[in-house]
């Protein structure tokens, strides 16, 4: 009996451990994927309060300093600011400090950059001009924001935690892969991480719903979570790009997003998809036309 109750009770508790998981990461990603998702960026950019740049920030500074190349993006094209490259700075800063106190060093400047909002650039762009050429293509042609390519090239320390946080609960429900509720995560996630241009949480997403569709033994589940995980993030993205104010465009998408899982609970979801795949089929070059339009709209903002 007491072995029921103790098995009962694990039970219980890996199931709100999952589910506390799921919700949190859910949570941080949907905040960042809107403009509130800013003050939260802004919040943290002050883990290192140290006004004052150290000789190995000033170093790793140098070439903007001299240049002042692309201004607030100077860290994707500088050469100094990607963590491969920050390393050589950092070690070529003093002829005789020791390795301590370099490795010391270069992860104080490396956070003190990722705190920013800008945070630290993946890789760097050797070549700028052409970079801007192809970013002024996709603008030109698609209207996407030209911000969006920088941010989608750089992790910050909030985007850094989201994708930390959605890790550890892919990871706890790894087992789980065939059922629905990975897949509406993955796919949530997913549409999050394309809003927010956050690149490692898209990776992870694009895996996890990857690997979510190989494994999964039933496809209607795989459909099933698919559907509900866009249905529930588009409609958060969409409600809150309604309002000016970060706030209140925060608060009727946590609104909306509620109403439409409640909505979701009650009805057939295999009924819905044989009726948008007919529809689909019958009005194909329409409903693509206007699914890329209302994703270049979450990528712009607009």
């Amino acid at each position: 009996m007491v072995h029921v109750v103790a098995h009962g009770k694990s039970q219980m508790f890996r199931y709100f451990k999952k589910k506390n998981l799921d919700q949190l990461a859910n949570g941080l990603a949907a905040v960042l994927a809107v403009p509130f998702g800013k003050k939260i960026e802004k919040a943290v950019s002050k883990v290192i309060d140290d006004t004052k740049p150290s000789i190995y920030d000033d170093n790793i500074d140098q070439v903007y300093n001299q240049t002042h190349i692309a201004g607030g993006n100077h860290r994707l094209f500088d050469g100094s600011h990607s963590p491969l490259l920050m390393w050589e700075k950092v070690k070529e800063t003093l002829p005789n400090d020791s390795r301590t106190e370099e490795v010391k060093n270069y992860f104080l400047s490396l956070l003190k950059d990722i705190q920013t909002t800008k945070g630290i650039p993946l890789t760097n762009i050797s070549d700028k001009q052409a970079f801007d050429n192809t970013i002024q293509n996709l603008s030109s042609n698609f209207g996407i924001n030209k911000d969006w390519f920088h941010d989608v090239l750089t992790i910050n320390l909030a985007e850094f935690f989201s994708t930390t946080i959605a890790v550890l609960a892919f990871l706890f429900r790894w087992k789980e892969r065939d059922k629905k509720e990975f897949t509406e995560l993955s796919s949530n996630l997913l549409v999050y991480s394309t809003a927010a241009a956050n690149p490692f949480l898209l990776v992870v997403s694009l895996i996890s719903l990857g690997s979510s569709f190989t494994k999964n033994r039933k496809k209607s589940d795989f459909q099933k979570g698919f559907f509900r995980g866009i249905v529930g993030s588009g409609s958060f993205l969409l409600a809150a790009a309604m309002f000016k104010s970060p706030l209140l465009g925060l608060i009727f998408g946590i609104c909306v997003l509620i109403t439409i899982k409640k909505i979701l609970n009650t009805i057939n979801e295999e009924e819905i998809i044989n009726w948008v795949k007919v529809r689909f089929k019958e009005h194909k070059k329409i409903i693509v036309a206007a699914t890329a339009g209302v994703s270049i709209g979450l990528i712009t903002g607009s």
